[in-house]
């Protein structure tokens, strides 16, 4: 048992995450303010029968105020994933249960956030997973993070628990009933930081002056630098610029989404024509060309997506004799994709028609499928070049 000041100092900081003054805790519990003053200087303890009001009212299991359980809650959380994991791992010899497999994570979630209210990160991952679950699942996981940002004051936390409210609330504004959902979506979301106030943002600032601070203001003025300054190692310097690499990388990604969206939607709602929507389509390449930045392993899976969608775009306009140049580049990069890179998927025969079971294949394999099962592409699949492509990453 830790001593009364310590759980003074437990009570204090669980108050403070929640969000209460001295005065709210002490209104909820049913004591005077000064009470509660007098557990958080250690000059006493909450009476017996206050302990269940006020672990109910910090949202922690009664242990957590008296600091019992530190060692044994972070051996539950162990073993809490470990749970996952294994659940999780059943996917690559049962796709077919996915559904399944699922409901057993969720099941899980559910647990553990029984048991360990207060660690928020576990609920907002409850939530996320119950946004897949359906018109139901959803409303839930939204009424899960509104109670998060009741409760957590971690500034991360609450930010991600915002935008997931957002994008979950943009997706429930599709099912017939739920009206309102696109214009609080978008309530939720004026909330949130702009991108230059971003974490990964602020974070490349911050790294842009402590890489100033090694080089000298001279350094931004024509001044001579050397390669590696040689008071800082090349391993220290690598360090240093990751934040701005990082920031780099989650912009490119982002703006490549955002580009595709646009050439999408304005093609579609006639604000672009055939060359202002490949055009658009084609500044994805060299924005996915950072990928090797960071994810060197996955630069040909992110290349070949690129050219394929440049491809559909000049298949949409009957283009095809552009659309089987860069499918030509499009199974070039997805042939460099390592063979142990698997998806499931289902075996297709020449036409495009499954003549199997959902199964784990090769990436490659899958690409494959992608190109004939494409809608757009039919025309090009008795096309000499067409055939040769897909046989490539077939390995045939």
């Amino acid at each position: 048992m830790v001593n009364t000041m310590e759980i003074g100092k437990i009570i204090k900081n669980l108050r403070r995450e929640s969000g209460y003054t001295q005065e709210e805790l002490a209104e909820i519990i049913g004591v005077t303010s000064q009470a509660v003053s007098k557990w958080e200087s250690g000059a006493g303890l909450p009476d017996i029968s206050q302990v269940v009001p006020l672990s109910r009212a910090l949202n922690v299991n009664t242990d957590v105020l008296f600091g019992n359980n530190e060692e044994e809650e972070q051996k539950r959380l162990a073993e809490f994933y470990e749970q996952l994991t294994a659940v999780y791992s059943r996917l690559a010899n049962e796709p077919d249960k996915r559904d399944e497999i699922q409901a057993d994570a969720i099941a899980l979630y559910r647990e553990i956030v029984r048991e360990l209210p207060h660690h928020y990160d576990l609920q907002l991952d409850l939530a996320a997973n119950l946004t897949g679950e359906g018109k139901s699942g959803k409303i839930e996981a939204i009424e899960i993070l509104k109670r998060i940002l009741e409760r957590s004051t971690d500034i991360n936390l609450r930010t991600k628990a915002t935008a997931l409210i957002a994008s979950t609330l943009t997706v429930l504004g599709s099912y017939e009933g739920v009206s309102g959902a696109l214009d609080e979506a978008q309530e939720w979301a004026n909330t949130l930081p702009d991108l230059n106030y971003s974490r990964e943002s602020t974070l490349a600032t911050i790294a842009f002056s402590r890489a100033l601070s090694v080089l000298g203001a001279k350094a931004l003025n024509g001044g001579e630098v050397e390669e590696v300054p040689p008071q800082i190692s090349k391993s220290d310097a690598e360090e240093l610029i990751k934040p701005v690499r990082d920031a780099l990388f989650a912009a490119a990604q982002k703006t490549s989404t955002l580009l595709f969206q646009l050439a999408e939607f304005g093609r579609r709602l006639g604000v672009y024509d055939k060359d202002e929507h490949i055009a658009l389509m084609k500044l994805d390449i060299p924005l996915t060309e950072l990928t090797i930045l960071d994810y060197e392993d996955s630069f040909p899976i992110s290349m070949s997506s690129a050219y394929l969608c440049v491809a559909r775009s000049y298949a949409i306009y009957g283009d095809y004799e552009n659309a089987l140049e860069y499918l030509k580049i499009f199974a070039e990069y997805g042939v460099q994709i390592s063979a142990d890179i698997t998806q499931p998927d289902t075996p297709l025969d020449a036409d495009g028609n499954p003549i199997g079971e959902e199964t784990e294949m090769p990436m490659r394999q899958m690409l494959a499928n992608l190109m004939v099962k494409t809608a757009h592409f039919k025309p090009l699949r008795g096309n000499p070049r067409f055939v040769a492509a897909v046989a490539q990453l077939r390995g045939e």
